[in-house]
């Protein structure tokens, strides 16, 4: 038995007791910590992560396998070389407003797997959720003819937003019986 300090009288009394003798005060019963919720806060804050470093990797490949093509093009020679490509119209100015929203929902399940307030985690959850749904939408409007001109090879650039839509369910469902 370990003593504790009433947060009322100020006065030692034992910690398993449901009131204090002194003053009366109530003390809430602790609930056990759920381990179910917080493996699947850890699991969303993995996958945030994962769709957060994923546009990133892409980029960065995608940059790589253009230089290197520019790279290994044959030079122009004394035959004529007709090359023709086609560029699908996407939209930059969505692409970037996507690309800001996906940092702000990096940030925010960033700060959900840390914060200590169940009921603060279950807002932010939602809003995650939320602007998840929102971000893909925005991606999807800005980027579906390209989609469409490479036969549906890009939908793989849709993945982070699927993922940050997965992990918003599981930050909401472990929020949900988070305990301190």
């Amino acid at each position: 038995m370990a003593l504790i300090r009433c947060p009322e009288c100020d006065k030692e009394i034992s910690d398993s007791a449901k009131v204090c003798p002194n003053c009366g005060h109530t003390f809430a019963e602790k609930k056990p910590a759920n381990p179910y919720s917080k493996s699947k806060l850890l699991s969303a804050f993995i996958i945030n992560i994962i769709a957060f470093v994923l546009p990133i990797v892409m980029v960065i490949t995608g940059k790589y396998i253009d230089t290197y093509k520019k790279a290994t093009e044959p030079s122009p020679s004394s035959d004529t070389i007709v090359l023709i490509s086609i560029h699908p119209e996407v939209s930059e100015k969505g692409i970037i407003i996507a690309a800001i929203i996906g940092c702000v929902i990096f940030v925010t399940g960033i700060v959900i797997f840390f914060i200590k307030s169940g009921k603060i985690k279950m807002v932010l959850s939602i809003c995650y959720l939320a602007m998840a749904i929102i971000n893909l939408v925005i991606f999807f409007i800005s980027t579906c003819f390209f989609v469409v001109s490479t036969c549906f090879l890009g939908i793989v650039i849709y993945v982070p937003g699927i993922l940050q839509i997965c992990a918003g369910a599981k930050y909401i469902s472990g929020a949900k019986n988070y305990e301190n």
